[in-house]
């Protein structure tokens, strides 16, 4: 027969697996395997209309679930100095040990952030790592943050957010403001001597 999935059903089966298939690439678990295994049934012609949205909404729910499962923990930072090591917490819920690339990437050049190869999170545990930043101008920028697949290189889950908000002002313009203000101390003090003198 022939599956009577809408154009938007279709459409998010199509995303759904796609990213089971993302996902395959670093996870070896039943789990995984059973819901690809599962998606295959809203294909079935046998399904009448709600039957069909109810599974596909289902499915949708169930994917993104199994996909939040392997992820980075946004979160904002405040900087003070010019180069600080950030923690990053990676969070691996599977039942299977996780080797993956960690990819860091700045939406300006406000810093300079490093990324990782070939991580390893044990199953059902957070890791920590710690992720070094170079301050090159002070101000707000953002970090995407990619868990990639070591051997692909190709993006796993969606990206994570990482708010960096930096204070640090660079030695030179400290010097510089110093100079200026004891050059403006000095000519006021000369302007008190003359007005005296006077």
């Amino acid at each position: 027969g022939k599956s009577g999935l809408s154009n938007p059903l279709r459409k998010s089966y199509s995303d759904n697996r796609k990213a089971l298939t993302r996902l395959s690439r670093v996870v070896d678990t039943p789990e995984l395997t059973q819901l690809r295994a599962r998606l295959a049934q809203l294909l079935s012609p046998s399904l009448d209309k709600d039957s069909r949205d109810y599974f596909s909404y289902s499915a949708t729910a169930a994917v993104d679930a199994m996909v939040h499962k392997l992820r980075i923990n946004s979160g904002k930072y405040q900087i003070t100095t010019s180069s600080v090591k950030l923690p990053v917490t990676v969070i691996n819920e599977f039942n299977v040990d996780v080797t993956i690339d960690i990819l860091m990437l700045p939406i300006s050049s406000r810093v300079i952030v490093d990324s990782f190869d070939d991580v390893t999170i044990p199953a059902n545990s957070k890791k920590q790592l710690e992720m070094q930043v170079d301050v090159v101008a002070p101000g707000q920028t953002t970090v995407s943050v990619i868990i990639n697949d070591s051997e692909e290189n190709a993006e796993i889950v969606p990206e994570a957010i990482l708010t960096l908000n930096s204070t640090v002002i660079d030695s030179k313009v400290t010097w510089f403001t110093t100079g200026a203000a004891i050059l403006l101390l000095l000519a006021a003090v000369a302007q008190s001597v003359r007005r005296v003198r006077r």
